[in-house]
């Protein structure tokens, strides 16, 4: 019988198990979509081509392997590129199959044709063009294996339009296996030392990344924890996986909170489990660290071992093997209970001071309110999105893991670009259709995917989207006010703009809330629609999140000049007279002080 090469690509996937293709029509592609009818894949068509990346994105993250997106060449692939350059920082495993035009068409100003490859290439682990039908099978192998293997990425494979039409018969045609992960081991005496490391500290604390979520290592993680009751954070990646809340003291980011600062500037030992050493963790330099702390790290990429700051102790394997061994060795802990004991008690405290901004009667409502709303609609199997700036970091701080659900952030990796919430909800409500998804997402942000919200009501897809609506761009508004003064904002206002009502004209539910009592109800009629809803809530803009404050100091840190050049000042002058610990806690003290000013 005879096959086409979209119909090999087709095949190809569903021997591997994909069920969901993310998609935009194109004549170079039209080959898979037909086969696609006959197979039985559930081909998603979107309104943008980025959109299929970041859907595709979303799913990988959920399942912790490859899910692919199907596009166009030409401006199709450039439309996307933003996405998949958004996977490549993440580290988040995507194939990625483009159309291209001909080789007989290359170079004689046929309408698309571009060198395709040399613009993904700075943005994949890996990107060929396949040229021979019979080997299309094993170049989505291979591109799938170079996703999924090692530090996980995306992976580009092009197939010219020629051959998505040609056709041979499949009997000559040899499937290959789906590729399997690889855990390669970590040095069995790296372990015994880092034992040793554990039973010499008095105040360890676990910050777990994405190389957990990727080795699918939640529950070895969960046992290193219970075995030597290291307490946890748990960084924006890693808050991907389920994991019992209850387990988890905070987020493993300085910004995050107070609790979260002390926790990690205080502690005798760090232990990175899969995460880097960026400006999350204020690059591991002073003040946040000291030399006085000792740094273990574990990382399956060993290029990424010492960035930033040399570690005290390199570990170099996949998550879930390495921890699985050091799971089983024999080792006596010490008591941790004091020091578990007073980071509960911090973060309890900053948990009551958050609810009192939730309890306000304000409008429009604190940003608060608006989070904690959302965390008590939340299942068990809660499935929820984060996208923006400032609405991200304002759920951060009270969001938390679900032992049977995940929190996905939009903007994970170091190129943080926003907008990818829309397609995301849709892509995991679509897989997950007995699941609540929620998509708690900034005014400015939703506006990138609402077109997307069509598309949910054209699958029938019902996600819940709820709009942190402070009418602008509020991170760099808040950012412009502070670098360049009051009198001196442009650009950044957005006004009041109704996207309720655009829900509703493209067919689905939509709820405007302006005062705190409404929004619970409100909440509630959307989810019960069964339609794709919006829910959009008026934001008191003034309030300014840790996170927010952290980023601006962040940018001294690369000689952005703020009111924080003043704490630097004092750390040079005290070091001068060799008072560097004292330094420290002056310019830590400050640090926290200015995180939390403004936060009411």
């Amino acid at each position: 019988m005879k096959i086409t090469g979209g119909g090999l690509v087709a095949q190809t996937l569903k021997r591997f198990g994909i069920q969901q293709i993310f998609s935009l029509p194109g004549h170079q592609i039209l080959s898979v979509y037909d086969a696609c009818l006959d197979l039985g894949l559930d081909l998603i068509s979107t309104r943008h081509e980025v959109s299929t990346i970041y859907m595709a994105q979303a799913l990988a993250y959920n399942r912790r392997e490859p899910a692919v997106a199907l596009i166009a060449g030409g401006p199709e692939l450039t439309n996307a590129l933003t996405g998949i350059a958004q996977a490549y920082y993440a580290n988040c495993p995507l194939l990625v199959i483009s159309g291209a035009n001909t080789l007989q068409k290359r170079d004689k100003g046929f309408p698309q044709d571009m060198d395709q490859l040399q613009i993904v290439r700075p943005f994949t682990k890996w990107a060929r063009s396949c040229h021979d039908i019979h080997r299309i099978p094993e170049y989505i192998a291979t591109g799938y294996r170079h996703a999924l293997r090692g530090r996980p990425g995306p992976a580009y494979v092009e197939i010219p339009y020629d051959l998505m039409e040609s056709s041979c018969q499949e009997s000559e045609i040899t499937y290959p296996e789906k590729p399997s992960k690889l855990r390669p081991g970590p040095d069995p005496v790296a372990l015994v030392e880092f034992a040793n490391f554990l039973s010499e500290c008095k105040r360890p604390v676990a910050i777990a990344g994405s190389g957990v979520l990727w080795s699918e290592a939640e529950s070895e993680l969960l046992e290193f924890t219970q075995k030597t009751q290291v307490p946890l954070l748990l960084t924006t990646g890693a808050l991907a996986m389920p994991f019992p809340p209850d387990a988890v003291f905070g987020v493993g980011s300085l910004g995050a909170s107070s609790p979260s600062l002390n926790a990690i500037t205080e502690a005798d030992l760090i232990i990175l489990f899969g995460t880097r050493v960026n400006f999350l963790l204020g690059f591991g330099q002073a003040p946040f660290f000291s030399p006085s702390q000792r740094i273990v790290q574990l990382d399956i990429e060993p290029q990424e071992i010492d960035t930033n700051r040399p570690v005290d102790l390199a570990i170099v394997g996949d998550m879930q093997a390495s921890l699985r061994v050091f799971n089983q060795l024999d080792i006596t802990m010490p008591d941790f209970e004091s020091w578990r004991n007073r980071l509960g008690e911090n973060f309890a405290a900053f948990e009551r001071q958050l609810q009192k901004f939730a309890n306000s009667p304000q409008s429009p409502m604190h940003p608060m309110r608006l989070v904690k709303e959302i965390e008590a609609l939340r299942s068990e199997d809660s499935l929820l999105v984060l996208d923006g700036a400032n609405s991200i970091l304002w759920a951060l701080l009270a969001s938390r893991p679900k032992p049977g659900g995940g929190l996905i952030i939009s903007t994970l990796g170091d190129l943080e670009a926003i907008g990818a919430g829309v397609p995301q909800a849709l892509a995991l409500k679509r897989a997950h259709p007995d699941q609540q998804v929620i998509l708690h997402t900034g005014d400015g942000s939703f506006g990138y995917g609402a077109m997307e919200m069509e598309s949910a009501v054209r699958y029938g897809i019902p996600i819940t989207v709820v709009v942190h609506n402070d009418k602008g761009w509020g991170m760099t508004r808040d950012m412009q006010v502070e670098f360049f003064g009051e009198d001196r904002e442009i650009g950044n206002q957005l006004g009041l703009v109704r996207y309720d009502l655009l829900v509703e004209a493209l067919g689905g539910h939509g709820e405007f809330v302006e005062h705190p009592e409404e929004l619970k109800p409100a909440l509630d009629r959307a989810m019960a629609s069964g339609l794709p809803a919006c829910v959009n809530v008026m934001v008191d803009p003034e309030p300014k999140s840790p996170g927010l404050m952290m980023f601006m100091l962040m940018e001294i840190m690369l000689g952005k000049e703020t009111y924080f050049d003043q704490v630097p000042g004092w750390l040079r002058k005290l070091e001068g007279f060799g008072l560097d610990n004292q330094a420290r806690k002056i310019m830590l003290r400050y640090v926290e002080r200015m995180l939390h000013k403004d936060m009411a």
